[in-house]
């Protein structure tokens, strides 16, 4: 039996999570081919095949990807409403920060009644970093588990309470809803929804083919961030300013090499960044340190000295004093405190 899936491709999307998709479909109808004595040498996304794929944008028009190319498609969602499928793959868009996210969901509205439409014909649904609001928009996520990128998970979780974020997480699944935050976990979303939507024998074929994890462990960068999400902000250049801090906690940081990489004066960022996230830029690095430290202390064997070389102390004193104000404790003492 022939099984459809839709791809749906919005502006400025995310190339990877629409080839990836792309990619471990054709497997599965290679897969398929084969048993039936049919393989072809050229697998398409042809009516005939095991898994047909549609690539669908809002009109139907050539879609912009992130990258700046241009991406044809088969057809829109206007004009497929009555089209049923087994399946709906959301790819991710490009997002420059929350309120980027915020107004980007708002030009795609129309997608969010072809999403509710899709559900009533207990179609599976899935979606990639930010168009996972889509599916929340759509009511899709109301208390089901939800992840997004670690970065969003604040304002996720402010623009959508109904939903039950799972922080730290790089998939979740749910009865007929699939989500994944981080680009990481998006092979691995393609395959949890190849699996429910084909055999076993063809998912677990493609899985030991690509060695990809459908597990989906949490994402490293929620991990080594998660105490810090709460402060994301939703004004751009704070949120730039903030992912640049990410980028390099464990080097020597200046606030006037920060303003001067966001083009503003350092006056400038010191007063939007405390304003947003109630921090001064240093004192939000400092906590992206010691929140990376208690991480490698409950997670490794590393020395400590060399825990505060990793996250930019070179004076292992220094190190320990400052942790020890910030944890209430030294190293030492956090990293034995569940023996």
């Amino acid at each position: 039996m022939s099984r459809s899936v839709a791809i749906l491709i919005p502006p400025r999307a995310e190339l990877s999570s629409v080839a990836l998709a792309t990619d471990l479909l054709q497997l599965a109808n290679r897969y398929s081919c084969k048993r039936t004595g049919e393989l072809r040498e050229r697998p398409t996304r042809q009516a005939k095949a095991p898994l047909r794929t549609r690539w669908l944008s809002l009109d139907g028009a050539p879609v912009r990807l992130a990258s700046g190319a241009a991406l044809n498609v088969d057809g829109a969602i206007g004009n497929t409403s009555s089209a049923s499928y087994d399946a709906v793959l959301v790819a991710a868009f490009e997002t420059r920060g929350a309120r980027d996210w915020i107004n980007t969901l708002g030009m795609l509205s129309p997608v969010v009644d072809w999403l509710r439409l899709q559900a009533k014909r207990e179609t599976w649904i899935a979606a990639c970093g930010g168009s996972i609001g889509l599916l929340a928009d759509a009511g899709l996520l109301d208390g089901k588990p939800a992840c997004v990128p670690w970065w969003l998970e604040a304002a996720f979780h402010r623009r959508y309470p109904a939903a039950a974020l799972q922080r730290s997480t790089a998939l979740t699944h749910a009865p007929g809803v699939l989500c994944a935050g981080p680009m990481s976990a998006w092979p691995a979303l393609a395959l949890r929804l190849l699996r429910e939507i084909t055999s076993p024998n063809t998912a677990d074929w493609v899985e030991k083919t690509t060695l990809i994890d459908a597990t989906a462990p949490a994402s490293p960068e929620a991990l080594q961030l998660h105490g810090l999400v709460e402060t994301a902000s939703l004004d751009p250049l704070v949120a730039r300013a903030q992912y640049w801090l990410q980028q390099r906690y464990s080097e020597p940081v200046r606030l006037d090499e920060l303003a001067a990489s966001l083009a503003v004066s350092a006056r400038t960022l010191l007063r939007r960044f405390r304003q947003s996230t109630g921090l001064a830029p240093q004192a939000y690095l400092q906590r992206l340190r010691m929140e990376s430290a208690r991480r490698m202390l409950d997670r490794t064997t590393l020395p400590v000295e060399q825990i505060g070389r990793q996250v930019g102390y070179d004076d292992p004193a220094f190190f320990a004093r400052l942790f020890k104000r910030e944890s209430g404790m030294t190293p030492s003492g956090w990293r034995s405190r569940a023996s």
